[in-house]
């Protein structure tokens, strides 16, 4: 619910290796453990689709640089695999947006393969039955991060 926050994976400063795939579920009560990530995962981005449903987008996932999408059940935490994304890449953004009563999602910047600063967007139409994610505008310019 809208109350409630979703944490995934991560880093574990006390551990080695330290990615983790354990997930909690935060609210005004406390935090709660939730079921584990199938893989462990960093540096990722998750948009929410509806009420039910999330996106987890590429990031660190066993320790690779990755491509890989996961669907997220919300109310079970149940997870999926989803359609990979075009360009490996983590510390990204990413958002949702409407447009003439379409949701769509958007993936943009972070760090490439090549440990190379990524200037790429990927846009997903989440309303087809069978959504593919196209390349969208390359930023021509330089993208500082902070």
């Amino acid at each position: 619910n809208r109350h409630q926050t979703l944490i995934i994976g991560g880093f574990n400063s006390s551990s080695y290796p330290n990615r983790m795939k354990s997930t909690e579920v935060i609210s005004s009560i406390g935090a709660e453990k939730g079921k584990d990530f199938p893989v462990t995962i960093s540096n990722s981005c998750v948009i929410k689709i509806n009420s039910t449903c999330a996106l987890v987008i590429a990031g660190v996932q066993d320790g690779m640089y990755s491509t890989s999408t996961w669907y997220v059940d919300l109310p079970s935490l149940q997870f999926t695999p989803g359609l990979s994304i075009k360009t490996r890449r983590y510390g990204h953004g990413c958002a949702t947006f409407h447009l003439g009563g379409k949701v769509f999602g958007v993936v943009a910047g972070g760090l490439s393969y090549d440990d190379g600063k990524e200037s790429s967007t990927e846009i997903i139409d989440l309303d087809q039955n069978s959504p593919t994610w196209t390349e969208g505008m390359q930023e021509k310019a330089t993208i500082v991060y902070l």
